[in-house]
């Protein structure tokens, strides 16, 4: 029995060669699924971008203990203690600029073609949005008094001033 010898040069030879014209079709036809499948299984992605992971001050009540509100506005950008033990911590967080409703009729609306421009405009409006500071006060025991009113950050007012 003779051993048929195969080198590099005949595995070459002997592989399909695609056309031309066969790469066009199939290239029209994986456009086509692409399109189709942005429009139909992407939607909602600018809607969770914008809605997703905002802060909510008003949520924080009386009696809420120094964990939840940190868990909830993450760790104070100052805090202090006061002479009979009390602690009074100021917290920064981004404010939500507008609520997602208009994208999701958008989205509905346009089968989610409206997503090519409503992802890059939620992610910018994520970045951009403005910031606010809240003061907490706490008991001894680490337990929300009161929280004052949300107000702009001192870089924010600068830019609101001019």
């Amino acid at each position: 029995m003779g051993h048929r010898r195969v080198d590099a040069q005949s595995s070459l030879r002997r592989r399909p060669t695609v056309r031309f014209a066969e790469v066009a079709v199939s290239g029209r036809a994986m456009l086509v699924s692409s399109i189709l499948s942005l429009l139909l299984f992407n939607g909602g992605c600018s809607v969770i971008i914008a809605e997703v992971g905002w802060v909510d001050p008003s949520e924080i009540k009386e009696g809420s203990t120094r964990a939840a509100v940190q868990e909830k506005l993450g760790n104070p950008i100052r805090s202090e203690r006061m002479r009979e033990g009390a602690r009074i911590a100021t917290y920064e967080y981004q404010k939500q600029p507008q609520d997602g409703h208009a994208d999701i009729a958008c989205d509905i609306l346009t089968l989610g073609a409206c997503e090519a421009l409503n992802v890059p405009m939620a992610i910018y409006m994520r970045h951009t949005a403005p910031r606010e500071q809240v003061t907490i006060y706490f008991d001894l025991t680490d337990h929300v008094l009161w929280v004052t009113p949300p107000l702009p950050s001192p870089a924010d007012r600068r830019t609101w001033q001019r």
